[in-house]
Order: C-alpha cells, then structure tokens, then sequence
C-alpha cells in the first residue's frame, strides 16, 4: 500500500513537472533547427576535405582518384606500392597492382574521409614503417573489396559504415 501511495505521490508531481505543449513545440523547433546547422557544417566540411585532399594529389594520383575513386602512392622506406581507397582503405600491392593485402589505420579523431586519405598518403610517404607498424593487417578477402557503395574494411575499429550513411544522402 505503502508503494502505490508513493506511485501517486509520484504522478502528480510529474503532471505539474511536464512541460506544456508550446514549451515541447519550442523544444523540437530548436533542435531541429541545430540538426540542419549541423548537417550543413558536416556537408561545408565534407567540400573541404575533398578540396585539400585534390590539391594535395600529384597530376598522376588525381587523375587516379578521378577515374577510380582511388589512388596510388609508393612507401618512403620499402619502395612498395599502395592503394588508398575510400572509406579508410589501404591496399599493398604486387608488382602487377594486385592487391596483396590490406591495412586500416586512420587519425584520431573525427574526420572525414578525404581527410583520412591525405592523411594515410603523407604517413606512407613519409613514415612508411610508422604507419604499417601501428595498422591492423588483414587478408584481401573478394567479400570486402570495395563495390563503389563504401563497404567497410571490417577491421571494427574503422567507422567507415558511419560515414556511408552520412556522405551518401
């Protein structure tokens, strides 16, 4: 008995404490208002990304990335040839440019894809050993190649699955 005293003490405490339908109204505006905000910010930040990474391509890597979607840069220590795909993909690559195996490793932080990219070129072309020394390795698998839809390398550390969803609306 005791519970069910409380339980209404409860509810009429409640029913002073919510907010009127206006108050509600006012509430789901504004953060309707801060989710476009911030989807524009993400959209400004995505054009940005893109524009450094192009500008920051050799003719050779941009025309690359232009046709493929991809591109190749060679490691400052080993000499070895490597794709950087979209979605925080890297590809070793054989002597033909078949992929050999693969690596994920990205910043910290909460960046956009083509600043992940640019940032896997410059560590590849400047720390090589570096880089591949804190990547995770993974076996070219034929059910994680990418299809041009931003599947994810499947490391689990990665969050390519999320971008996919915000660049591709």
């Amino acid at each position: 008995m005791e519970y069910l005293r409380r339980w209404v003490g409860q509810l009429r405490r409640w029913r002073f404490q919510t907010p009127s339908i206006i108050e509600t109204l006012d509430a789901t505006q504004s953060l309707s208002d801060e989710l476009k905000l911030s989807s524009q910010r993400q959209a400004l930040a995505v054009q940005k990304a893109n524009r450094l990474l192009t500008e920051n391509l050799t003719p050779d890597q941009l025309s690359q990335y232009k046709t493929t979607g991809s591109f190749e840069v060679v490691g400052c220590h080993t000499g070895k040839r490597y794709r950087i795909q979209p979605y925080f993909r890297v590809q070793e690559l054989d002597r033909r440019g078949r992929p050999v195996c693969q690596y994920c490793f990205e910043p910290a932080g909460r960046l956009v894809p083509s600043d992940i990219a640019l940032a896997q070129k410059v560590a590849l072309e400047t720390y090589e050993r570096q880089a591949l020394r804190i990547a995770n390795r993974f076996p070219i698998n034929p059910g994680l190649v990418h299809d041009g839809e931003g599947q994810f390398c499947g490391c689990g550390i990665c969050r390519a699955e999320e971008w996919v969803g915000r660049v591709r609306r």
